[in-house]
């Protein structure tokens, strides 16, 4: 079975095989001397010309698949692998697939390499497709969805598969703590700030105060 890679036009040059011809019956007394040897030749077939169509625009994937999207945990501590988990299995090749963009700002984040399984039943290619991607954080973040576009052959329609996204808690991060300095109590911090200035600022002048009313009574 041929899976092509890449549209274009394409020459498939002609399938050879040897084969034995050996005669079953005698035309004379004299075959039986001189034409009982076996006989070596050559058979092919016909070239062939192909012609493979582009895919349409944006199509990640050709065939008819289950995808799956799932990591090992929801709540980890600091710097705890996270594995996200991506299964695709189903009819068609994916041989050529690059996979998921897991990159996140302010994460480590690693791609291992995908593990492809791909067999032939009868005139047809089905295939298994594993990666995982593992994600270090010291924070709570969120795993974002992904969109994977699909040419179904069954249906003859381009298919958009969203995957789900995943809010991952961080045990002995520091979220809580700067999601919580900006307030005290509900009440924002400016007003805070400009509370205990003037506080301040009274607190100065009356022990001016006092200091002048001492001098007073000093003279």
């Amino acid at each position: 079975m041929i899976t092509p890679q890449k549209p274009g036009n394409y020459i498939l040059d002609p399938a050879k095989m040897s084969i034995v011809e050996k005669k079953t019956a005698l035309s004379s007394f004299f075959d039986t001397f001189f034409s009982h040897k076996p006989k070596a030749k050559i058979i092919s077939s016909k070239m062939l010309s192909v012609t493979i169509k582009p895919l349409p625009s944006l199509v990640q994937l050709v065939g008819d698949f289950n995808i799956s999207v799932k990591p090992n945990l929801l709540t980890a501590d600091i710097d705890a692998p996270i594995v996200l988990s991506l299964k695709i299995e189903g009819e068609g090749a994916l041989g050529n697939f690059d996979g998921l963009d897991y990159s996140i700002e302010g994460l480590n984040v690693r791609a291992q390499e995908p593990q492809i399984v791909q067999e032939i039943r009868g005139d047809k290619v089905f295939s298994n497709y594993t990666r995982e991607y593992i994600f270090l954080s010291d924070h709570d973040f969120t795993i974002p969805s992904r969109n994977i576009t699909i040419y179904n052959i069954k249906s003859n329609k381009i298919e958009t598969i969203v995957t789900p996204s995943y809010d991952i808690k961080i045990i002995g991060s520091l979220n809580g703590l700067k999601q919580s300095d900006p307030s005290k109590n509900g009440v924002p911090l400016i007003v805070w700030l400009i509370v205990s200035f003037i506080a301040g600022l009274a607190s100065m002048v009356a022990v001016l105060l006092m200091m002048s009313k001492k001098r007073n009574k000093q003279k």
